[in-house]
């Protein structure tokens, strides 16, 4: 890429926990000679490193709360001659930051949405999902709940959605097939969710890339789509592709110039039985798949940067995908299907393992936070043997 050096003179800073999403990115600043500093919450007993272990990490600062993201970014990084360029691997710091942009933007370069607070106005699934109906995007119907009364115009089935993130968040959802379980559900959820027309997928699309100038230039590095469907979880082996509906293409370009949007993404898409694709969510922050998008030659978290700094994305930045080019979580996906669901067996696994183009634990090039992870279970799994005698 031209201009790296120019790119070099900046310090770049990654947050989140301690987990595969900013080891991808930590991987792809630093194959690039780009050695990042890693903010990360402070580790709990027995935790093993992954992105932590990195050996393209320049230093690692722990912190106890997102919370207290402002002032250590203020206090370690705010009076640099070159801005900080600054990446969120969570929906809670990204959601601390943006509550602060209008004084953070003067020190730093981090996604935003034009002002404090727009990113998290987008958050709120209500808003987000107004914004892309208005777009043309497809998005299943929804009924709002107000002091927990179950509106009497409600179609099943349906699920439940929580309005953001929050803790425990992901537990919320449940799919409801009557009012009885509906009302039985609302008793069970810790936070507050809308419910929404449940539709069955067949599979799902997760578009990853990158927008700059305010929303209006948006590149679209991938789109993946997933080789089996779990009822409960997304899942970890996932299909690469070149991204070519340009009408759907259109519809996203139409959603991130209204949002005003600056930064990574990941968007994504459930496809029904009929092909039909249905909006989902837009993660206003660097994914985990971001890294398969690195592996075929577009590198997301430098040609943000590059953006950012010079105003376009490089006219050579879209790369050729191979056919069936194939990405796999595959630690998570051997906890999934092998060890939690009994799907395959670890034979089996290893052959999903051989065949895939693009692996998010293991590099050769930084083995450190595989063999930090797989040693991690390899003691589970040893305790668990143990307890049971």
């Amino acid at each position: 890429m031209e201009n790296i050096t120019e790119l070099k003179k900046h310090k770049f800073i990654v947050i989140g926990v301690d987990h595969y999403t900013p080891l991808g990115l930590v991987r792809s600043l630093g194959i690039n000679g780009i050695r990042p500093y890693l903010i990360v919450l402070r580790k709990k007993r027995f935790s093993a490193g992954l992105a932590t272990a990195s050996r393209y990490v320049k230093k690692v600062l722990q912190i106890d709360s997102f919370e207290e993201l402002p002032d250590l970014l203020l206090s370690q990084f705010g009076d640099e001659e070159y801005k900080p360029f600054v990446y969120t691997c969570n929906d809670v710091a990204t959601s601390v930051l943006d509550d602060l942009f209008d004084e953070l933007q003067s020190r730093f370069i981090l996604s935003n949405c034009g002002g404090a607070g727009m990113i998290n106005h987008y958050m709120q699934k209500e808003m987000l999902n107004d914004a892309a109906r208005k777009a043309g995007l497809n998005v299943a119907t929804t009924w709002t709940i107000e002091n927990d009364e179950i509106p009497d115009n409600v179609i099943y089935p349906v699920i439940t959605k929580p309005f953001e993130s929050y803790e425990g968040w992901k537990k919320d959802y449940y799919v409801c097939s009557n009012r009885e379980e509906l009302a039985d559900a609302l008793k069970k959820v810790s936070g507050k969710v809308f419910i929404q027309q449940y539709i069955k997928k067949e599979t799902e699309l997760c578009l990853d890339g990158c927008v700059i100038n305010h929303g209006t230039e948006n590149f679209v590095s991938a789109g993946s789509i997933y080789t089996y469907i779990l009822p409960d979880y997304y899942s970890m082996e996932m299909v690469v592709t070149e991204f070519k509906d340009r009408e759907l293409n259109d519809k996203v370009d139409n959603l991130f110039k209204a949002l005003k949007y600056e930064g990574i993404y990941s968007f994504e898409f459930l496809i029904d039985e009929s092909g039909n694709k249905w909006f989902l969510e837009v993660n206003f922050r660097n994914s985990t798949w971001s890294w398969a998008s690195t592996s075929v030659g577009m590198n997301l978290p430098l040609l943000w940067a590059y953006g950012m700094l010079f105003g376009e994305i490089p006219e050579d930045a879209h790369k050729t995908i191979p056919d069936n080019y194939i990405a796999l979580a595959e630690i998570a996906d051997y906890e999934q299907r092998v060890v939690k669901r009994k799907m395959m067996t670890t034979k089996e696994w290893f052959k999903g393992v051989k065949r895939a183009d693009c692996l998010f634990f293991f590099d050769r090039r930084d083995l450190r936070p595989f063999i930090s992870i797989s040693s991690r279970i390899f003691v589970r799994e040893v305790i668990k043997k143990l307890k049971r005698g």
